[in-house]
């Protein structure tokens, strides 16, 4: 009979399985926390696992945090795609306003890169929405504040 009392073959199951997926989730924490592929492997062992199983592992991924220099080429990718979805192509953003967006997306380290877009649609989506109305050239020049952003058209 199959039953949820100890000692059961369904109570077995479900704590092997609880023991395998906390063992997995244990191990990808240490991974995260490591900085090399040998200590990871010898905290893997020494948690109990067979050294067998932590030697197949051919490769861990090392994720590093992102430097300024790529936050910005990000934040300068994402105000292109912005405004190429209104059917704007920008050829060249003044030093100002993107001083601007980037002390608005890098303020106290509290927004992700993913969280740049919003950010870029809240501020330029008017200005864009403007500008695609009244095309008046092939490619725009941004400038101007957040406040009042301005497309020049080349």
């Amino acid at each position: 009979m199959i039953a949820l009392t100890y000692p059961s073959w369904l109570n077995f199951v479900i704590c092997f399985a609880a023991a395998l997926v906390w063992g997995n989730n244990y191990y990808w924490m240490k991974i995260a926390n490591c900085r090399s592929e040998k200590v990871a492997r010898k905290s893997f062992i020494a948690q109990g696992n067979l050294a067998e199983i932590a030697s197949r592992f051919q490769c861990f991924l090392e994720f590093h945090e992102l430097d300024d220099g790529a936050k910005i080429r990000i934040l300068v990718k994402q105000v292109l795609e912005s405004a190429a979805e209104y059917g704007i192509k920008i050829h060249h953003i003044d030093t100002g306003i993107m001083q601007e967006l980037i002390h608005i997306c890098s303020a106290e380290q509290s927004l992700t890169v993913r969280s740049f877009r919003p950010v870029i649609e809240s501020c330029l989506a008017p200005a864009f929405s403007e500008a695609s109305a009244d095309p008046q050239g092939e490619s725009v020049r941004l400038s101007g504040t957040l406040d009042e952003p301005r497309l020049l058209w080349a």
